[in-house]
């Protein structure tokens, strides 16, 4: 006769699944409820009843024809592994991701929990389409745990209210409370401090086989940073009478609520609109506090073609936040271009999507009279995301590097390979550049 006692190297699934199989066998003349006393007996856990048996034997069968019993058996973690975990950007902007997760029927059921399993933001996504199907059920050193195989299609709540749009400036306010800070002692012989980070494209969602290619919001965030740090460290015991502080040249990777730049182009972004704003702007206000305490910080507007509209919503925005901060001058101009005059040197900004060669002769007609007072011009350009100078007409066109990693796009069409990189100028107002700070990205 059979053992019906629990066997040492048994678990309770394993014990379930033996005695429902002698049973099916003919190996034991026992009813159901004869059963569910011997697992009674033999477990030490809440009462078992004829039917609870009878399902937890069923369930235990699909564990032994599934192969769970055998040897090979897996844990959750390494069947999730194991798993085809994908996240696809389809044509119309939607995501459609699969994950193997591990939750019951009621969390299955709720748009908010599966959403969050798939690292989805519940308050920037909507499920389109969800399908949730038991993938595996197995049994180990934790009972049962049921596993699903979940596929969702997803799209960024795009809808904005006016509550959503004042709740989001309350946050804003509370999280960075703007100080009053008064003028610091003003340096009349100093250096001109220029950090012009172009192309940051905040929010751009950057994936290759190259892992060292893969880019997000965080990155963008954690290399920004750190060029502020760096350059601050470079700087120290320097005396620096200003820093100019160019915002824009697509530091945001899109600008419109469908994930476009401002022609309208589709972008694979890793945020919804309004976070990728709301981030990056915290972003700006965190390293521009940095540099006002080193020396006056002037900010202006320079309109990318991937953020013309958004770069400016920004500049309002921080005009609003330092309005209290002597020490940040903040210029909401809507000239695409611009130019700073500092003793003999005259630098001009402008993304360099539009102007093409035209760009040689610009500043002597816009800035006409600085012009004629300085010795040394330079055009500080973005857009190529690569290093790129040439001297005409007298004045250097530098076309500045960028950090950014390489999107689907770039990648496709052969754009890979520029070092990433920003560099930053001290200037003289006698002798024009002094250095160039360079930051470097593996």
């Amino acid at each position: 006769m059979m053992n019906l006692h629990m066997l040492s190297s048994e678990n309770k699934e394993q014990y379930i699944w033996r005695l429902g199989q002698a049973k099916d066998l003919g190996e034991i003349d026992m009813t159901w409820e004869e059963l569910a006393n011997i697992i009674n007996n033999e477990i030490e856990d809440k009462p078992t009843s004829e039917s609870a048996y009878r399902k937890s034997y069923a369930c235990a069968k699909r564990f032994y024809e599934a192969g769970v019993f055998d040897k090979k058996e897996k844990t959750v973690k390494e069947l999730q592994m194991s798993f085809n975990e994908e996240v696809t950007i389809n044509k119309d902007n939607s995501y459609s991701s699969s994950k193997l997760i591990q939750m019951n029927e009621e969390e299955s059921r709720n748009p908010d929990f599966v959403l969050k399993a798939h690292g989805f933001d519940i308050g920037c996504w909507k499920i389109v389409s969800a399908r949730n199907t038991i993938r595996q059920v197995i049994s180990k050193q934790d009972g049962i745990v049921t596993l699903y195989a979940s596929y969702i299609t997803v799209k960024p709540i795009v809808d904005l209210t006016l509550n959503q749009i004042e709740n989001f400036y309350k946050e804003l306010i509370s999280k960075y409370p703007s100080p009053v800070i008064k003028k610091s002692k003003k340096i009349s012989d100093g250096y001109l401090l220029e950090i012009p980070v172009q192309d940051v494209h905040f929010g751009k969602l950057g994936f290759s086989e190259n892992d060292s290619e893969t880019y997000n919001y965080v990155l963008a965030k954690e290399r920004f940073s750190y060029v502020i740090d760096d350059v601050i460290e470079n700087v120290s015991g320097m005396n620096i009478e200003k820093i100019i502080f160019p915002v824009g040249s697509d530091f945001f990777h899109i600008d419109t609520y469908e994930s476009t730049t401002t022609a309208g182009t589709k972008q694979n972004s890793d945020l919804s609109p309004q976070l990728i704003f709301k981030y990056g702007l915290e972003c700006l206000i965190e390293n521009i506090l940095k540099l006002s305490t080193i020396a006056p910080v002037e900010l202006f507007c320079v309109n990318g073609n991937h953020d013309f509209l958004t770069s400016y919503h920004a500049i309002c925005s921080l005009n609003c936040y330092f309005i209290n901060n002597e020490n940040v001058t903040v210029d909401t101009s809507i000239s695409p271009r611009k130019y700073v005059e500092f003793g003999k040197c005259l630098i001009g900004f402008s993304h360099g999507d539009k102007e093409k060669k035209r760009i040689e002769g610009l500043m002597q007609i816009e800035a006409r009279e600085a012009w004629g007072r300085t010795k040394y011009h330079e055009f500080h350009l973005g857009h190529l995301h690569s290093e790129q100078t040439k001297e005409v007409n007298g004045i250097i066109i530098r076309n500045l590097s960028s950090f950014t990693g390489t999107d689907m796009w770039h990648h496709n069409s052969g754009y890979v390979g520029a070092v990433k990189k920003c560099e930053c100028f001290i200037w003289d107002k006698e002798c024009g550049l002094k250095n160039i700070l360079i930051t470097t990205f593996g």
